[in-house]
Order: C-alpha cells, then structure tokens, then sequence
C-alpha cells in the first residue's frame, strides 16, 4: 500500500530482530514489514505518552498471577556494534516519519534505527507474552488497572467481550472495560 508521498527509508536491525519482525508479520494481519514497524511505533508511543503524561499510565502484564511492569527503558538499545547490523527499508508517510523524529528525540535514541528496534522488541515482547496467554493492564496515578487489548494479536476472553467493534486503526490499545481486576493483591 505505497502512497506517492511516502518515504523509502532505511533502518538497520540485526537478524535477529528481523526475524521478530518476520515473525509478527505472519502473527498479525499487517500486510507487510514496513506495516508491522508501523504498528511497533504505535504501541511505543502509547507506552511512552502513558509513562511520560500527568495520569503517569504504566503498562502491566499479568501472567499466572504474577504482575510485571513493561517501560520503554526496557528495550533501548544494548551497545550494538554496528557492524553487526543489516539494512533494510521501511515506507513511511510523512506523519509516521514526524512521529519516528519525535519518539527518536523524546527517548534520547542515536537515530530512527534504534526507535524501529525498541520498537520492534517491546512489539516482539507482547505478542509472546499474548501467545502465552498473558493479560495486559494499564494502571493510573491513583492505583487503579485497566485491561487492554492490542490490535491484531489474541485478547483476553474478558477483553474479547468488551472489545469495540469500531477499534481506532490509529492506536494500538482497542480496550479498557469497566470493572477491571484488582491486581494490587
């Protein structure tokens, strides 16, 4: 799904994130490598707004009963060699392109390489983590969790029957029900 004002641009990843980028193409319904990146940005963001907005949102998985924190410190970059690194292109709308410069500067990232690649593993992260049947939540400044479900990848059975049926393509999240459990326990 090229547009005329789409961008070619390239990005460095090692093989083994392309391999996770290959395999969350086949998990998702993303039509290609460059709509999985995409998608990996989207959920970025809404972790990095949660983190870095007033209601101090932070995301949760819950997973045979235990709790654990997801942040974006999680997945920057170790010292990556770059020579251990492969190129590879990505098409990008100019809004995407703004939104990459903007997570790039608001994570302290070297380049939009290293953005797509914490991107791709927190992405990565919670496909598994779905795939094992983990549950995910979002906590708010005053304690409280909300499930949520991510576009594209298997949802909580609790989450299914809250679903939207009009989900906002643009954003990762799809749900938030009303009575969410208590996980402060």
């Amino acid at each position: 799904m090229f547009r005329k004002n789409w961008e070619k641009e390239k990005i460095y990843m090692s093989d083994a994130e392309a391999a996770d980028r290959d395999f969350l193409q086949d998990k998702t319904d993303a039509a290609g490598h460059s709509e999985v990146l995409r998608r990996a940005l989207r959920i970025l963001e809404e972790l990095v707004e949660g983190e870095r907005s007033p209601r101090q949102e932070k995301l949760y998985i819950q997973k045979n009963g235990d709790k654990s924190l997801l942040s974006s410190e999680m997945f920057k970059d170790a010292a990556v060699p770059p020579s251990t690194l492969t190129p590879t292109s990505i098409f990008l709308s100019p809004d995407s392109k703004a939104r990459v410069v903007k997570m790039k500067d608001e994570l302290g990232a070297a380049d939009i390489s290293e953005v797509m690649r914490i991107a791709l593993r927190l992405f990565f992260r919670i496909a598994k983590e779905a795939d094992s049947g983990a549950r995910f939540f979002v906590s708010d400044v005053k304690g409280g969790f909300t499930e949520v479900g991510f576009e594209g990848l298997p949802q909580s059975a609790h989450a299914e029957r809250n679903a939207s049926p009009d989900g906002d393509a643009a954003r990762a999240t799809l749900v938030r029900p009303q009575a969410p459990p208590d996980l402060r326990k």
